[in-house]
């Protein structure tokens, strides 16, 4: 997957992700540990740092020097939210997927450590961040998170602990932004009500 596929096909609110392993510029605060999964441009010197992604609607010349680069693929969650079922119970993870997709309909998922997994879809509301934590039944805290207004997330690029590509069941860049479905404040609380009621 390209940045520049994806632009072509309607995604522009794409983010350059810094890629594991990148040599960070010394003025950069960001911390090494957060390569593969913070938001960085590459300078002229080679080296990575931050830049204002929230504000920052990349032209078609940015993504090709994104793709030239090796950036890890980003994009903004305010208009394409998503749920983040960061659980490592597999059969909790699967069931909570499960929630989620009666609840808010069927979406392209992304795997980057599985059984942890992440469902995109699309929003004409701006909704903020929502959470829910629990502990399963061997103690082991889970994290549920709807990722929204002001927030990013990786759709490709290297996974930072895997060392493994992020996998997609969907071509987002042959489907475009239409195969997301919409969802809705009100359907997102639902859902989590429903988080917090499993667990418990």
């Amino acid at each position: 997957m390209k940045f520049k596929a994806l632009y072509e096909a309607g995604f522009h609110d794409l983010v350059s992700i810094i890629p594991p392993n990148a040599e960070l510029s010394a003025m950069s605060k960001i911390q090494a540990d957060q390569a593969g999964k913070a938001p960085g441009r590459q300078n002229a010197q080679g080296t990575w740092g931050g830049y204002g992604w929230q504000d920052y609607t990349p032209t078609a010349n940015d993504v090709e020097r994104w793709d030239r680069s090796h950036a890890n693929i980003g994009l903004k969650a305010s208009k394409f939210p998503a749920v983040d079922i960061d659980v490592v119970n597999e059969g909790l993870a699967r069931v909570i997927g499960d929630m989620a997709v009666k609840a808010l309909g069927k979406a392209p998922m992304r795997i980057g450590r599985y059984p942890k997994r992440l469902l995109m879809y699309h929003s004409d509301e701006r909704i903020g961040k929502m959470q829910v934590r629990f502990r399963d039944g061997m103690g082991v805290e889970q994290l549920v998170e709807f990722l929204g207004d002001g927030q990013q997330y990786v759709i490709g690029g290297i996974h930072p602990i895997t060392r493994e590509p992020y996998s997609l069941d969907v071509d987002l860049a042959a489907k475009g932004p239409a195969c997301l479905k919409l969802v809705t404040r009100e359907k997102i609380e639902t859902f989590f009500s429903d988080c917090i009621v499993t667990g418990k």
